[in-house]
């Protein structure tokens, strides 16, 4: 018999994260939170639990855990957006319908008393891409650090929910030239803005296209770029400085993802963690004058020492996540940002540039990038101009508590004009 159980105990605590460990022992591709994430996830010690009410529940097939997920209401998104919302995230289930409709119809009803119209997820607790939406293409490779991963067969629970957002990653085999269509347009950039003849242009490879590009298309107007360094606690509050600056300013007043800038002890425990494992040159901003312009950071993909150390740092995971540093040739971009003043000026590109040259010289083979939003062209464009390949589709889902039609005001808040926009323009 199935029941469910609010997770009220240590001891009900404690199966809620060791559940996935059980239920994905066998799968080749499932990489674990950290055990400590996962405790600070359940204290609420995280963004999304720490500005509305939340709850954890178990279901149990007798004494058997055999699903989880964990619910509750962002309010200070919800009040940003105009929207009355309850989320959902942490959902793991058997191979089962009947499992996952009773930790669905938990997660309605639970809303449903608490006012809210609309049910969606997976949402990221952490408000960054860890279980945020469902993964819908890429199941057979390791996910990258961070990045969710979940079997083909939780697609069909929500079979009968809306597409709330999709977003897409994109890989890159940096030892691929870029292609010679978009090679002759940087040569055209430089012969009209450098002062080289047309044989010194031919002699140049794509590495010296991009230091020139970056060098008269940006250093001549005052741009530069400067490394983060995190080593020593003043350069490690400069860069907690500068990104909070960066992210505060570079979110748009009006969008259809479902993220807020982070606070400054958000930023600050962020730039802690990345000490450890962020090289010089695998983190970057862009200033204009004195002012940041945009950022742009990379990590080590240390997922399969993840994977080995079972979602422990202690005793010995940590001697995996040091052996995994050293050997990968992969890394993982984890931020992409360009404030407000200075988006659709080229800095994604004159970044991405920068950053590909760094990665090549520090001997990476690929990166895989953080999901974005699928509407979000600016980001996309840059990526498909220089021909990177999607390598894994996600979706968050999302439904009506009471069942009854919504309008897109409901649902988007003060972003319906723009995702009707951008449905519009989809059936062109």
């Amino acid at each position: 018999m199935l029941t469910i159980k609010r997770v009220d105990s240590n001891r009900l605590g404690a199966q809620f994260i060791k559940f996935p460990y059980k239920l994905y022992q066998d799968n080749p591709y499932w990489v674990p939170m950290f055990y400590s994430e996962t405790k600070k996830v359940l204290k609420g010690e995280v963004q999304m639990f720490a500005n509305g009410d939340h709850d954890f529940f178990l279901a149990l097939r007798g004494n058997k855990v055999v699903g989880r997920i964990a619910v509750g209401i962002e309010e200070k998104l919800n009040k940003a957006k105009g929207t009355k919302h309850a989320f959902f995230t942490l959902f793991e289930s058997e191979e089962d319908q009947n499992t996952a409709d009773l930790l669905l119809k938990t997660a309605f009803k639970w809303a449903d008393e608490r006012g809210m119209v609309y049910l969606k997820g997976p949402v990221s607790p952490t408000n960054g891409d860890d279980h945020r939406g469902l993964l819908v293409k890429g199941f057979n490779s390791l996910p990258p650090v961070l990045m969710p991963y979940n079997p083909a067969y939780y697609l069909d629970f929500f079979k009968d929910f809306d597409t709330y957002l999709e977003y897409v990653a994109y890989n890159y085999d940096l030892s691929t030239p870029i292609p010679e269509d978009k090679l002759s347009i940087m040569k055209k950039v430089i012969a009209r803005y450098g002062d080289f003849d047309k044989a010194e242009i031919g002699q140049m490879n794509d590495i010296e296209l991009s230091d020139k590009i970056s060098q008269y298309m940006f250093e001549k107007r005052d741009y530069r770029i400067e490394n983060i360094f995190l080593k020593t606690k003043k350069q490690r509050g400069r860069a907690v400085k500068n990104v909070y600056y960066l992210m505060k300013n570079s979110y748009p007043d009006i969008w259809e993802e479902d993220l807020i800038p982070p606070s400054k002890e958000e930023v600050h425990e962020i730039v802690e963690e990345l000490k450890s494992i962020v090289d010089p040159g695998m983190a970057l901003i862009a200033f204009h004058k004195d002012k940041p312009a945009g950022i742009a950071v990379t990590i080590p993909d240390v997922s399969k020492g993840i994977k080995k150390a079972k979602g422990k740092l202690f005793p010995f995971g940590w001697i995996h996540l040091l052996r995994s540093k050293k050997n990968t040739k992969k890394a993982r971009g984890i931020l992409l940002l360009v404030t407000k003043e200075y988006q659709n000026k080229g800095i994604p590109g004159y970044l991405v540039l920068n950053m590909r040259k760094n990665l090549l010289e520090m001997n990476y083979k690929t990166i895989e990038l953080s999901s974005i939003s699928a509407m979000n062209k600016e980001m996309t464009g840059v990526y498909e101009w220089m021909q990177l390949k999607i390598g894994k589709r996600y979706k968050v889902f999302g439904k009506s508590v009471s069942g009854n039609e919504l309008s897109l005001e409901d649902i988007y808040g003060n972003a319906a004009g723009l995702i009707a926009k951008g449905r519009k323009k989809q059936h062109r």
